[in-house]
């Protein structure tokens, strides 16, 4: 009897682990604890932003893709400061991209962008430059 009870206790340690959510599951009369694998659904960046070189007054287009689809967007400047759609700008998304176009470039559209992704699972970043050149003006 003693060994059955040091057997089902090191079996109930060996199923419970330190990971994940317990479960119990009744068998013959005894309760054993298993361990179930929690998906990790957190925010990733399948295709990040990439660096654009644009002409004063053209447009400029960043976008990148993004996994699991349930993630809010948040765009953000130079200062971290939130992009809000206005004129000029326009914020779209389809299915698992996020679009940031900013119809005719200024030299002040210069400068770093990030894209956050975030969910209850947690969050991703990516990053990019805008680089304008600018027209010689005569």
């Amino acid at each position: 009897m003693k060994k059955r009870i040091v057997f089902i206790f090191a079996l109930f340690l060996g199923l419970t682990g330190f990971g994940g959510e317990g479960r119990v599951v009744e068998q013959s009369h005894i309760n054993f604890h298993e361990r179930v694998a929690l998906v990790d659904n957190a925010p990733r960046i399948v295709r990040p932003l990439r660096d654009l070189q644009v002409s004063e007054g053209a447009p400029a287009v960043f976008s990148t893709k993004f996994s699991p689809s349930n993630c809010e967007i948040i765009w953000l400047d130079n200062l971290g400061d939130v992009i809000k759609e206005k004129d000029g700008i326009k914020l779209s998304r389809n299915n698992d991209t996020a679009i940031l176009e900013i119809e005719e470039v200024i030299p002040e559209d210069a400068g770093t962008y990030r894209v956050k992704f975030v969910n209850k699972d947690g969050e991703a970043t990516s990053t990019a430059r805008l680089f304008v050149i600018l027209l010689d003006k005569k």
